[in-house]
């Protein structure tokens, strides 16, 4: 119950799109967790490549959400 509404306070203030982006980054950064464990560098090196695309978008969804232009 309390992790819960950690999630829900953590998540306050994003956008939807934002915390669409929160949570595919929390799995990906499990699922590298998971491949580092096993020694997986295919997978790894892929899911770091997803993560940073990710956070690229995020970014740009905090500029969009600040009054920056989209292409900035």
């Amino acid at each position: 119950m309390v992790a819960h509404t950690h999630k829900v306070w953590a998540f306050r203030g994003m956008s939807k799109q934002q915390q669409t982006i929160t949570k595919q980054l929390q799995n990906l950064y499990s699922w590298t967790q998971f491949y580092q464990e096993r020694g997986n560098k295919d997978q790894i090196r892929k899911c770091q490549t997803q993560i940073a695309e990710l956070k690229k978008a995020y970014n740009q969804t905090k500029s969009n959400k600040n009054g920056k232009t989209k292409n900035a």
